[in-house]
């Protein structure tokens, strides 16, 4: 008896733990890294990024929503070597 509640116990914490991790089943690397995108996109950036990512999307094969998620990337990448460099500067000193 006390196995099986033990292995309930156990099932309930994976999916605890995999809501937590972000994981929900048939999720795509793509519509990930879409939504990591278009997340970065806050405030004055995101305002700047759905302005341009209109024209953007007119003029090329690609969705707005793509557009919007690849400069959403562009501002994480950027701040992740902004705040990279320094480290890595201190670290060879």
């Amino acid at each position: 008896m006390g196995a099986i509640v033990l292995q309930s116990t156990a099932k309930r914490k994976r999916k605890i733990a995999d809501r937590i991790g972000g994981y929900r089943p048939g999720m795509t690397t793509e519509s990930t890294t879409m939504q990591l995108g278009e997340s970065a996109l806050t405030g004055w950036r995101g305002s700047l990024g759905r302005a341009v990512a209109k024209p953007i999307a007119r003029r090329t094969r690609f969705s707005e929503e793509q557009v919007r998620a690849a400069i959403g990337l562009t501002l994480v990448a950027y701040a992740v070597y902004r705040l990279a460099r320094p480290l890595v500067r201190t670290a060879r000193a």
